[in-house]
């Protein structure tokens, strides 16, 4: 933990300190060598559900965590969310 509400990830060589929400939604993405990839329709599905958890907040989102069944999927920049093309994500360590 990097304190008391964050976790410490890796992800492309970088720590980063993350803010744990829980469950937020679902989508399926598939496991790659290289993270994660989303197809264009679950991509999209994923940006409908980081904005509808931002609200009106002052601090929305920048990349959002995959997990499943207890595990890290990967990590998703928001910004790559917002085309109507697949999506990849890094890989967390």
């Amino acid at each position: 933990m990097c304190d008391a509400d964050s976790y410490y990830v890796e992800v492309d060589g970088t720590g980063l300190c993350v803010v744990l929400n829980g469950s937020l939604g679902t989508v399926q993405a598939t496991g790659t060598d290289h993270g994660v990839s989303l197809d264009a329709t679950e991509a999209a599905k994923l940006r409908d559900i980081v904005q509808r958890s931002d609200g009106d907040g002052p601090d929305p989102a920048t990349r959002v965590l995959l997990g499943y069944d207890g595990g890290w999927a990967g990590m998703v920049r928001v910004a790559a969310l917002y085309g109507a093309t697949p999506v990849t994500g890094s890989p967390v360590g």
